[in-house]
């Protein structure tokens, strides 16, 4: 008889594919590139993220070193301007604040900075003295001074400046112009442009090339329109 005996050896498949490769091993091959890919792509998302801020924070440093220029252009401007109206115009004393400051461009880069002032009786008859004594070396014209009208939009750009918008945001230039200081009487010059009955004389004097007086006797205002 064939004595026929088995022996019985125990075979541990946990650690063995069907090949017989140890899989223990593959897993911490796996797991280790794993841990490499992630640290991999920690570092990358931490570049990105290092070179965003680094951008954002020079954006911003540009913008605010460019919108402060601005802003002490346009402050020295119209100081230079406040100065020069006291010397055309003597009814009006250093001292009388402006009620609106504004600017406006047009065609062909040419910047109109408009200073309104509110005028009081005495004044007003005293701006149109003087009118009379300049028709010789003005031309009278109407219809010439650069207004503003109902804005529909307004942008804060700086303190002190911002950007109002008479027709859509995009059309930049001509349907917008830049206020510095306060605006809390836009809206009545808007309503005095809107009137436009304003008497105007264009004076050229030494000192600028073109200076345009606007009177409007019904709502009291003055503006007087540097063209550079």
């Amino acid at each position: 008889m064939l004595n026929t005996s088995f022996s019985h050896h125990k075979i541990n498949i946990s650690t063995f594919d069907f090949f017989g490769v140890d899989m223990s091993k593959s897993f911490d091959l796996i797991e280790k590139a794993g841990e490499f890919v992630w640290f991999v792509a920690k570092g990358f998302i931490a570049l990105i993220l290092m070179t965003i801020l680094t951008l954002a924070t020079l954006f911003a440093i540009f913008y605010f070193k460019f919108s402060y220029d601005q802003a002490m252009h346009l402050r020295q401007q119209f100081d230079a301007d406040e100065r020069a109206v006291v010397q055309i115009l003597p009814m009006i004393p250093a001292k009388q604040k402006t009620i609106l400051k504004f600017r406006q461009q047009k065609s062909g880069g040419i910047y109109h900075y408009v200073l309104v002032y509110q005028l009081n009786l005495f004044q007003i008859q005293q701006v149109e003295l003087f009118f009379d004594k300049m028709k010789k070396m003005s031309r009278p014209e109407s219809g010439l001074i650069p207004c503003i009208y109902k804005t529909t939009d307004t942008k804060w750009l700086f303190p002190q400046i911002s950007r109002h918008y008479i027709k859509q945001l995009d059309d930049y230039d001509s349907g917008s112009f830049l206020v510095y200081g306060s605006d809390d009487e836009i809206h009545h010059v808007e309503n005095a442009c809107k009137d436009d009955s304003f008497k105007i004389i264009n004076l050229k004097t030494n000192k600028f090339n073109q200076v345009q007086i606007a009177l409007n006797k019904s709502h009291q205002i003055m503006l007087v329109n540097f063209i550079e």
